[in-house]
């Protein structure tokens, strides 16, 4: 995912979120985060965040358990396979390998 926070997300929280957790109930497995750019005028930072799980909303809840909204979401890949090269509204048509991916996706991911 690359997600699009306000604020400037610091080293601190970045370390927090990558042990995982708890939102919902449920503690988060560990993931891994790369602060991309902070844009000081608009007072926003761009952060991916690469997921081992993932459920309802669970980016943003993420977030907001150590204070920082959300303000963009874009999911970049999933089961191997990656939108990236695609613009708006744009599609490819998908290998028999990831068309495989896809049908063995655990559920609930």
């Amino acid at each position: 995912y690359i997600a699009t926070v306000e604020g400037n997300f610091t080293q601190e929280y970045k370390l927090i979120l990558e042990k995982g957790v708890t939102i919902d109930g449920k503690k988060t497995s560990p993931c891994r985060l790369k602060v991309k750019k902070h844009n000081k005028d608009k007072n926003k930072t761009i952060v991916e965040v690469i997921l081992q799980e993932g459920f309802n909303r669970q980016v943003k809840k993420m977030f907001e358990s150590v204070g920082y909204k959300v303000l963009k979401l874009h999911r970049e890949e999933f089961a191997g396979i990656s939108s990236r090269g695609l613009y708006e509204g744009q599609y490819r048509v998908l290998t028999k390998e990831e068309v495989h991916n896809l049908k063995n996706v655990p559920r609930g991911t």
